[in-house]
């Protein structure tokens, strides 16, 4: 069973612990194991970030809550100091980064940002947490937005990625794929992340909506946006192609896991 809840991102990232009896898997989780196994996952502490790096997660996070949660925006950050506010100062370059998005997102994609309430049957969920079990594993993903339209049985994913590339510079080939993309998409493990969230979505509307949650089409959709040129690109993502790698990831890297929760097994070897 797999419930929908909205949790603040400090409250998400406490859910789960390395003990056998606290693993909560999650799609970085299963990113890091698929690059370096569940052992040393376990041993190994975690990475630490450049401030660059930092900074650019930081205006990632800024840009999902001006986009998704204009409340939580306003809560967290400002365009101008004001020494009787704590609030995270946003420098004039993120600022109109920020603003040109959006309006590129109100142009070319508006759907993204409509709030759906149940008309027609249609619903939509910003930045919700989604927390349960699969096969008998404790599960989670936070995930940017879902919209889910219960009379044509349809379910959109979306997830929004700042990315520090020129979008002008993805090209396509002669079949009209975009395999510079797709070729990012593959090295970051977006692919795993979407295949991930799509299995969390579908054990959710069984648990809310009995077999017909299996009749449910979901679709998977990339948002990005583009620091460099301050353009925004909307990607679907192939079932049989990139989705399907995504699910060979996640069969991977989930079963090293399963494997320990549910056997009391891990492998300290790996096979070359």
């Amino acid at each position: 069973m797999v419930i929908a809840k909205k949790i603040p991102d400090s409250d998400y990232f406490a859910i789960g612990g390395t003990k056998r009896d606290d693993i909560v898997v999650s799609a970085s989780m299963l990113r890091a194991i698929y690059n370096i196994g569940f052992y040393r996952y376990l041993i190994e502490p975690e990475p630490e970030y450049s401030e660059e790096a930092l900074e650019a997660f930081e205006v990632g996070k800024a840009l999902h809550a001006y986009i998704l949660e204009p409340k939580e925006f306003e809560k967290r950050y400002s365009f101008e100091k004001n020494p009787f506010e704590d609030k995270k100062v946003l420098d004039r370059e993120d600022e109109d980064f920020l603003k040109t998005i959006k309006k590129q997102i109100e142009l070319l994609h508006p759907e993204f940002l409509e709030s759906y309430k149940g008309g027609n049957g249609v619903y939509s969920l910003n930045e919700i947490t989604l927390i349960g079990e699969l096969d008998g594993v404790k599960a989670k993903g936070k995930l940017d937005r879902v919209v889910i339209d219960t009379k044509n049985k349809i379910v959109s994913i979306y997830d929004l990625k700042t990315i520090y590339k020129p979008l002008a510079k993805i090209k396509r080939d002669k079949n009209h794929k975009a395999w510079d993309l797709r070729r990012s998409i593959d090295e970051t493990h977006l692919d795993l992340q979407m295949a991930w969230y799509k299995r969390l979505i579908r054990e959710y509307l069984i648990s809310s909506y009995g077999d017909v949650g299996m009749q449910f089409e979901i679709a998977c959709k990339l948002l990005f946006a583009s620091k460099e040129d301050n353009k925004v690109l909307m990607v679907r993502l192939s079932e049989d192609d990139v989705l399907l790698k995504g699910n060979e990831k996640v069969d991977i890297a989930f079963g090293e896991v399963k494997n320990f929760v549910l056997n009391g097994q891990i492998d300290k070897e790996i096979v070359v």
